[in-house]
């Protein structure tokens, strides 16, 4: 069993991550149910000012921009060319997109 830290070890009660750095995006527009995105995230401050302050992790979770065609969901776009450029030239960054946010789609 693991050791149990007793109080002066404050230390090591950090837990894992206390050093974590979080970023947040807000991409909603205001009053609508659309989501704004960037088609140059590289190009633009989308991704870099989440770098800049430290964060090494990017989640993207918007889903599809057209569930009625999943195809066009699934395409090699400018956009995914901008995440991959990004990436590219800053290796140690790792962008997270989930395979969409409509159900079976």
């Amino acid at each position: 069993p693991p050791a149990r830290l007793t109080a002066p070890d404050s230390a090591a009660a950090n837990g894992l991550a206390a050093s974590a750095v979080v970023s947040f995006t807000a991409i909603g527009s205001p009053g609508t149910d659309d989501l704004t995105v960037p088609e140059d995230v590289a190009g633009t401050d989308f991704l870099a000012r989440h770098y800049a302050a430290g964060a090494r992790v990017h989640l993207n979770s918007w889903g599809c921009a057209d569930a009625n065609k999943p195809r066009s969901c699934n395409a090699y776009t400018f956009q995914t060319r901008s995440f991959d450029d990004f990436i590219h030239n800053q290796p140690d960054f790792l962008v997270v997109v989930a395979a969409g946010n409509n159900g079976g789609v």
